[in-house]
């Protein structure tokens, strides 16, 4: 998994770790439009997304709507510094380590993503 670290100038969560291509929703789009912007914008990919989940706003999504899209590509991502400070490839279970001895160091919507996204993931 693309395991990105938000750039210390991000006004919400600014270094921590989060899910790759992350943005809002602007009005007059729908999810699947913005996914597919962000993922341009974030990464410069310009790919098919499929759709996983959808997450309600509350306290454990920082009060956010969150929606998942997975993209499976052997295309090198391109990094906006503007909005990325870093990113690798890294297994699952490392992550789920990480979040575990770090918690604060992940955005609350990667989180629960992060836990959806292990216990449901598609096979491919």
């Amino acid at each position: 998994m693309l395991l990105q670290l938000r750039s210390d100038s991000k006004d919400q969560y600014p270094g921590c770790y989060t899910s790759s291509a992350s943005g809002h929703v602007d009005s007059g789009e729908d999810y699947d439009t913005a996914a597919a912007r962000e993922l341009g914008e974030e990464l410069s990919l310009d790919q098919p997304i499929e759709y996983l989940a959808k997450f309600p706003a509350g306290p454990e999504t920082a009060f956010e709507f969150s929606a998942l899209y997975q993209l499976v590509t052997d295309v090198e991502p391109v990094l906006d510094p503007d909005e990325i400070a870093g990113a690798e490839f890294l297994p699952l279970d490392q992550i789920a380590s990480m979040i575990e001895e770090s918690p604060e160091q992940f955005t609350p919507p990667f989180r629960v993503m992060f836990e959806w996204f292990r216990k449901y993931r598609p096979t491919t």
